[in-house]
């Protein structure tokens, strides 16, 4: 999935579009099915969503399935920062490869001074959840 640098790496680079299977179905701002038309909303989303930083966690886990939570901040090209919640929902097919996703993100205004996500995840974080707020 995407990683810390998400807006500029480009999305066939950072989700690694060997990942998905041809067919898979991808539900966040809009429903979407297969690679093309992922990599398509991922290219939308990114020249949307600048200054990209997350934070997820892995909720569960079950056989072919993951559930994650996150938040992540990013600006508009207006500069309006926002801080955005949500979850996620995986599952893979025997491959390994990603057979769906959902996701459900809810984006709240903030200002530039309450950021309080900037880049990698720094290694005194890891393994550690990420409070909201």
């Amino acid at each position: 999935m995407p990683g810390p640098d998400a807006g500029t790496a480009g999305p066939c680079r950072c989700l690694g579009c060997r990942s998905l299977t041809i067919n898979t179905p991808c539900r966040g701002d809009e429903f979407v099915a297969g690679r093309a038309e992922i990599v398509e909303f991922l290219r939308r989303k990114w020249n949307r969503e600048l200054g990209y930083a997350l934070r997820k966690d892995m909720w569960a886990f079950h056989g072919n399935r993951i559930a994650v939570r996150f938040q992540y901040e990013s600006h508009d090209p207006g500069s309006q920062w926002f801080r955005s919640y949500g979850n996620e929902l995986w599952e893979f097919d025997e491959d390994g490869l990603m057979t769906r996703r959902e996701a459900s993100i809810n984006d709240v205004p903030i200002s530039e001074s309450d950021r309080r996500i900037y880049g990698q995840r720094p290694e005194a974080e890891r393994g550690k959840t990420f409070p909201p707020r």
